[in-house]
């Protein structure tokens, strides 16, 4: 569980930068980098689900043995 937290926390803190960009209007850098943090954050949050999932399937294979 602790991984999936720390995405939260990882793409929380990735919407403040984001909101902290508009708010100063660096706009340059925003559309720079917006595909490469869109695309970065749907492979951390896959990744995570993933690794949960296999933990997951691995601690109840133990727990029925």
């Amino acid at each position: 569980m602790t991984s999936i937290y720390a995405c939260g926390i990882s793409l929380c803190f990735q919407i403040f930068y984001t909101y902290y960009k508009v708010t100063v209007e660096d706009w340059s850098a925003l559309m720079d980098k917006m595909y490469a943090v869109a695309y970065v954050s749907a492979i951390l949050l896959t990744v995570t689900i993933l690794l949960n999932v296999i933990t997951l399937k691995v601690y109840r294979g133990r727990a029925v043995e």
